[in-house]
């Protein structure tokens, strides 16, 4: 049996979309190199996390970039926790949790630009647990 007395509790809580900026692929059907950077900022005093999310999109075969953005995401913790308590699952979840809404941002905004939609397809996050973690300063 799961005893849930000892399980740590977050909740997103906002998000927004605090830069934003997209220029026209060159070719109609072109490939795209997307990279992530994610960083936290964590309160031991209040128990917020505040995640940040930079996606760049380049287009395949130059350097030119094709969408960039920065996201925030404001999670909660139940109660206050050092940093090193906080769970590896909320550094595997954090990540997946908030990409959604930044996904559908990049598609509603280049499909009201009236140019080729972009639509950043399903990933797997995995791998950005420990950069976030390596990335994330205690505020």
């Amino acid at each position: 049996m799961i005893n849930s007395e000892n399980a740590i509790g977050f909740k997103f809580s906002k998000y927004k979309i605090s830069r934003f900026s997209f220029n026209e692929a060159n070719n109609e059907n072109s490939d795209f190199n997307i990279s992530f950077s994610p960083s936290g900022l964590y309160n031991e005093n209040t128990g917020e996390f505040v995640l940040t999310l930079a996606v760049e999109a380049k287009e395949v075969g130059t350097d030119k970039v094709v969408v960039e953005a920065i996201g925030i995401a404001e999670y909660q913790f139940d109660k206050q926790y050092q940093l090193a308590e906080l769970p590896s699952h909320f550094f595997l979840s954090a990540v997946p949790i908030f990409f959604p809404y930044l996904r559908s941002f990049v598609s509603t905004l280049t499909l009201q630009a009236n140019s080729n939609v972009m639509i950043l397809g399903l990933i797997n996050f995995t791998n950005m647990a420990e950069p976030l973690k390596a990335n994330t300063k205690v505020i």
